[in-house]
C-alpha cells in the first residue's frame, strides 16, 4: 500500500475545497462514516502482491479534503481470493506506512479491537505541530480478508471546528 499513501500525500495538497459533512454509507466495502465532506472515491489499484507478483488484493480510497488544511480517508484494501495474513504484522506494518509518508512521529499508539477485529490505533504530530493526525488499521480476519485504515490528517490552518470534524470522522466509522 505504499504507491496508495503517496497518493495520499497528492491528494491531501491538490484536492479542492471541502462542503459541508457527509454520511457516506457503503454496503460494497462493508463500512459507513460520516465524513467532513462528501467523498470522492477512487477507482480500486492493485495493492499486496505474492511473491510471483501477481495482485492479491485491490485497494480503493474513499476521501473529503480541503486543499491545504485537512484530509480524511477509508482505504478498503479487499483481497481478491483466500490468503492467510499475519495480522499483528500487518497492523504495524500498514499504520507504520501511512504515518511515514508524513514525516511525523507517533504520539499515541496501542492495539485492541474495534467492532470484534483487531486493530490498531494512533496519532501522529510533527515537532512543530505542522502537521497532525489520527487513526485506525482494522483487519478482518477471514479466508478472505479486508484491511481498512480509516485516518485524518491536518494542518496548522485547520480551525478547532474542522479538527473537531475530522475526529468526529473517525468516531464515526462502523463496519458493516
Amino acid at each position: 500500500m505504499r504507491k496508495l499513501t503517496a497518493l495520499l500525500l497528492c491528494l491531501f495538497a491538490f484536492l479542492p475545497q471541502g462542503a459541508s459533512a457527509a454520511v457516506f454509507n457503503s454496503p460494497e466495502y462493508g463500512f459507513a462514516a460520516n465524513f467532513p465532506a462528501p467523498p470522492q472515491a477512487m477507482p480500486p489499484q492493485p495493492s499486496e502482491k505474492d511473491s510471483s507478483g501477481a495482485t492479491l488484493s485491490m485497494a480503493t480510497l474513499f476521501n473529503a479534503a480541503q486543499q491545504g488544511v485537512y484530509f480524511s480517508t477509508v482505504t478498503v484494501d479487499v483481497f481478491n481470493r483466500p490468503y492467510t495474513i499475519d495480522v499483528p504484522a500487518s497492523l504495524l506494518k500498514e499504520r507504520d506506512n501511512f504515518v511515514a509518508a508524513f514525516k511525523a512521529p507517533l504520539t499515541e499508539q496501542h492495539t485492541g479491537l474495534f467492532q470484534g477485529s483487531p486493530a490498531t490505533f494512533f496519532a501522529f504530530a510533527a515537532a512543530d505541530h505542522s502537521i497532525q493526525g489520527r487513526g485506525m488499521v482494522i483487519i478482518l480476519d477471514r479466508p478472505t480478508p479486508r484491511i481498512y485504515i480509516v485516518a485524518i490528517v491536518y494542518t496548522a490552518a485547520a480551525s478547532q471546528d474542522q479538527i473537531t470534524g475530522l475526529n468526529r470522522f473517525v468516531d464515526s466509522f462502523r463496519l458493516q
